[in-house]
């Protein structure tokens, strides 16, 4: 009798602890990635202050006013990176992409070493007696300057890992008010071969392409030129379980294999028939709006 008053004691401290920590438990899962940078910049402080404790063998309180000088002075320049991964870098193509990075991390470098170089030299009085900015050693520049580009690189790649999570969530989601596309209708679709007309099924078509003025009308095995427009094989088609993956393809939606995120609000739809397409923004909206998960 007592032991089981024990268990249940105990049941009920555990639900209770439960109870109390299933708050702290969602907030965290909601905000990962705040969670997940602002424990990484904590970390950050520790080993700055601990280093400046080690190498200059000064006071705890100087270690530390000069471990929070520098994240404080990265701490703004985060916050506009990540804007401009998720916000105007977004919107670039590949080569572009890479080009406006390599220009994003020397001016971080410098905006940082910068920062702390000021913050280093300032003080309460600093309008009255003025500014005198004191260098570091060259040594200590370029290690500065090069911290500036790994910090970058860091905050980058986490950046785009947090974007292609919650990508790849809501691909996963099941759209609540969408339902999947009907693909057990028949209809025809006529193209041509040379001379001769052929009749195909609808389910018979993996995707349909557009370049420039030609369109192309693909099965597993074949492929067929059309001489109709892509946007009224799309009216024709999209209610035999078709949709229109970029401007220049439609996709019939149950010849997919798998569908992953590029990283950039773009999907790489593979087709059964060993074609891989990417998709447009609207496209992959369009795409995931359409699929039951």
């Amino acid at each position: 009798m007592d032991h089981r008053i024990g268990n249940q004691s105990t049941q009920s401290h555990a639900s209770v602890w439960r109870a109390a920590i299933a708050p702290l438990k969602t907030w965290f899962q909601s905000h990962l990635e705040l969670a997940v940078m602002s424990s990484a910049f904590a970390a950050m402080t520790l080993a700055y202050i601990v280093v400046f404790q080690i190498a200059r063998e000064e006071g705890l309180f100087t270690s530390i006013s000069a471990g929070l000088r520098n994240i404080g002075a990265i701490l703004p320049i985060a916050v506009f990176v990540r804007f401009c991964v998720r916000g105007p870098l977004r919107q670039l193509r590949f080569p572009s992409k890479v080009l406006a990075h390599i220009v994003l991390a020397c001016f971080v470098s410098l905006a940082w070493y910068t920062l702390v170089l000021f913050l280093r030299n300032w003080s309460f009085d600093w309008m009255q007696s003025g500014l005198e900015l004191t260098p570091f050693s060259e040594k200590a520049s370029f290690w500065h300057l090069y911290q500036g580009l790994v910090v970058y690189a860091a905050i980058v790649a986490a950046s785009y890992a947090f974007l292609l999570r919650s990508e790849i969530a809501a691909l996963h989601q099941k759209p609540a008010s969408s339902a999947p596309y009907q693909t057990t209708q028949r209809g025809s679709l006529f193209v041509k071969s040379g001379d001769e007309i052929i009749h195909l099924a609808h389910h018979d078509v993996t995707h349909v392409s557009a370049n420039n003025e030609t369109v192309i009308v693909h099965t597993r095995q074949r492929r067929f030129r059309s001489r109709r427009k892509i946007r009224d094989l799309e009216r024709q088609l999209q209610a035999f379980g078709f949709v229109r993956l970029h401007r220049s393809h439609l996709i019939n939606i149950a010849m997919v294999q798998s569908a992953e995120p590029t990283g950039d609000g773009r999907l790489t739809v593979h087709m059964i028939n060993n074609t891989s397409l990417v998709s447009s923004r609207a496209g992959a909206k369009r795409f995931r709006d359409c699929v039951s998960v």
